[in-house]
C-alpha cells in the first residue's frame, strides 16, 4: 500500500507499506511527482523510531478483523509518551479515565513491560507509554493533555 503527502512547499513524499511490514520512504521529484528520486528502505522498528520522532507519540499498528472495506470510520489505535512536564506524572490511570471519558486507555506500557487493562490505580511516570482506542480528534485532544516529549529529547529506548 502506498500513501503520497504533498507538502505545503509542493513537494511529494510517500511511505510504500510492504507485506513484509517493511517501509520505504519515498521523495519524488520535484519535477514529476511519479517518479521517485530517493527510496529509503526501512524496518518495522525504524519505521515506528521515525513515527516517533515526527510525531512525539507512538505509533502502533493496527489490524482489522472482520471488516469487509477496511478500518471502520472513526476509531484509531495510537500511543502516547508520558513526557517528563505532564500534568499526569505521579497520577492515577482512572484520572485520565475521569478526564477524558472518549478514550479508552487499552494499555500501558511500564519500565519495558506491557500492562493490559491497567488497574485505574496504576501510578503514571515519565516516560510511560498509553496504547489507546478511540475518536482520532479525542486522542489528539488527550495527547495534548498528556503532553509530548520535546524535540530536544531522545525516545527512551
Amino acid at each position: 500500500m502506498r500513501y503520497i503527502l504533498t507538502t505545503r512547499h509542493g513537494e511529494h513524499l510517500g511511505v510504500l507499506h510492504r507485506p513484509t511490514g517493511d517501509r520505504d520512504l519515498l521523495v519524488y521529484a520535484a519535477d514529476d511527482p511519479e517518479r521517485v528520486e530517493r527510496s529509503i528502505a526501512l524496518t518495522p522498528d525504524e519505521a515506528h523510531h521515525i513515527a516517533e520522532l515526527l510525531h512525539h507519540t507512538v505509533a502502533v499498528d493496527v489490524e482489522w478483523h472482520g471488516q469487509p472495506n477496511g478500518e471502520p470510520d472513526g476509531v484509531a489505535v495510537v500511543g502516547i509518551r508520558v513526557s517528563a512536564d505532564s500534568p499526569y506524572v505521579g497520577r492515577r490511570v482512572g484520572d485520565i479515565r475521569a478526564d477524558e471519558g472518549n478514550v479508552t486507555i487499552l494499555a500501558v506500557i511500564q519500565d519495558r513491560r506491557v500492562i493490559a487493562a491497567p488497574d485505574p490505580s496504576l501510578e503514571l511516570r515519565h516516560g510511560d507509554t498509553l496504547i489507546t482506542a478511540g475518536r482520532p480528534q479525542d486522542i489528539a485532544a488527550l495527547a495534548d493533555t498528556i503532553g509530548h516529549e520535546s524535540s530536544s529529547t531522545a525516545p527512551p529506548g
